[in-house]
Parts: structure tokens; C-alpha cells; sequence
């Protein structure tokens, strides 16, 4: 087994080299979006073991086609069967959901003991969940690399049988996972920041301004208090008959 820091600039030279094959490019999308509408399962797993789902996702899709009847180990069929896995890794099981075999599977390599999910151990650990075989061919693994320009020709067979002249037909998870960079942005982000990514919390709206306060109207003064009306003065009594007669003889107007 290679050392990895000894490779992990390989695999980021690798990745940055590689192209989907324009043939390919649709295929690959839709077994992206395929992989994301799927995702639950996967994410379930990631909460059980701390694996990225999407890393769970792409083993999947290499060993039963996102089938969920085959077990994450080597897509076998034994689910619910009381049956152990026959071939590589033989004995494991027997398991009632796909769910505890998956775990059961990420164990068995360790991978939930694993803190650095950066993009190169990603890669490194998948061509490792099926093996690292192809270093001895001299040839990028197709588990990894098919799909893309970095693949051609060669792969194993069948267990500890290389074929230099076969074409592997299946994608490499390379290339699936640059299409899923591509359509989520949440995988871009783990995928770019190296590490596991909390869920962004939700955005909360700043609240809405509150109005200005109506301007308060000018105080009016109050008006003077009105002055009295005066009095009317009683008119002056008219002179009685015997006052009239002493006037009319002393020579006085009679008003």
C-alpha cells in the first residue's frame, strides 16, 4: 500500500488534469443527480461513521450501480439472506439492512477512524476501497480515472486478474464527483475546503426598519382670555310726577 503523503500531490495533479470525456459528460451528470436525489441513505451512513455521503455515494455507484439490493462492500446480493459475502472481502455478514453493511464496510478499511477528508485522501481511499493494484500495472485505476482522458485501457477482471486490453465501461468516481461539484454547491464546498462542512445555518432576515416617528406639531399658544364685555349701565330712571312739576318750576328740563 503506497504511503500517502508520499502521493497526495499525484492525486491533486491527477485531478486537476483530468476531463470527463465529452461522450461521457451527460452520462456522468445524470448519475450525479441520480446519486443526489438518492442522497439520504448516504448521509445516514456519513452520521453512523463521519464518511462523507458523497464518498459512500461514488463507492456505491462502482460496486452495484447505487443499487441498494448490493451491499457497499462488493455489491453483492445477500441482504436478508442469513448468506456471508463470497468473494473480496469473503465472510462478511450476514445483514438485514444495506445500511448496517455499509457501515460494516467503512469499518472493515478503517475509514471511520479518518479526520481529513481533503480531496486527495478522497481519492486515494476510493482507489483503495477496491485496491491498489494498479500501481503495479503502471496505469491510473479505472475505479478512479475512467470516464476521463487520465483512462484508457487495463483493469483487473476479476479478483488478482489483470487484463491490459479490457476497457472498463463503468464510470470512475472522478468523474462522477466532478459532476456533482458542478450541480451542488454543498459538495463543492467540502470538496474545496478539504474537510467536513456544517450545514449552513439558515439566513435570518434583518428585521424591517421602524418608521420615523411623525413629527410632533408645533405647540399653538393659547389665546388670550377674552375680556369681559361690559356691564350695560341701567338706564336713568325717568323723574316720578311730583319731581317733573318741582323741575317745571324751578325751571329744570325734564329728561
Amino acid at each position: 500500500m503506497p504511503k500517502f503523503e508520499q502521493v497526495k500531490p499525484g492525486y491533486r495533479n491527477l485531478w486537476n488534469a483530468a476531463v470527463i470525456r465529452p461522450e461521457r459528460r451527460d452520462a456522468a451528470g445524470k448519475l450525479a443527480r441520480r446519486m443526489l436525489a438518492n442522497r439520504a441513505p448516504y448521509e445516514a451512513v456519513e452520521k453512523a461513521t463521519g464518511v462523507p455521503w458523497f464518498f459512500i455515494g461514488l463507492a456505491h455507484m462502482r460496486e452495484s450501480d447505487m443499487n441498494f439490493l448490493g451491499v457497499l462492500h462488493n455489491g453483492q446480493h445477500i441482504l436478508g439472506t442469513g448468506r456471508k459475502t463470497s468473494i473480496e472481502p469473503i465472510g462478511r455478514g450476514p445483514f438485514t439492512t444495506w445500511k448496517e453493511a455499509a457501515i460494516d464496510a467503512l469499518e472493515l478499511k478503517h475509514l471511520h477512524q479518518v479526520t481529513d477528508w481533503c480531496l486527495e485522501r478522497m481519492l486515494f481511499l476510493l482507489e483503495g476501497f477496491n485496491g491498489y493494484g494498479y500501481y503495479k500495472q503502471g496505469i491510473n485505476a479505472p475505479y478512479v480515472w475512467s470516464w476521463t482522458n487520465l483512462y484508457s485501457k487495463g483493469k483487473y477482471t476479476r479478483d488478482h486478474h489483470f487484463d491490459p486490453d479490457h476497457v472498463d465501461q463503468q464510470p470512475g468516481v472522478a468523474a462522477v464527483l466532478k459532476a456533482l461539484i458542478a450541480i451542488d454547491q454543498g459538495v463543492a464546498a467540502r470538496v474545496g475546503s478539504g474537510s467536513r462542512v456544517e450545514p449552513t445555518p439558515p439566513v435570518v432576515p434583518a428585521p424591517a426598519p421602524k418608521p420615523a416617528p411623525a413629527p410632533k406639531p408645533a405647540p399653538v399658544p393659547p389665546a388670550p382670555p377674552a375680556k369681559p364685555a361690559p356691564a350695560p349701565q341701567p338706564a336713568p330712571a325717568r323723574p316720578g310726577f311730583l319731581e317733573a312739576l318741582r323741575r317745571l318750576f324751578l325751571g329744570d328740563k325734564v329728561r
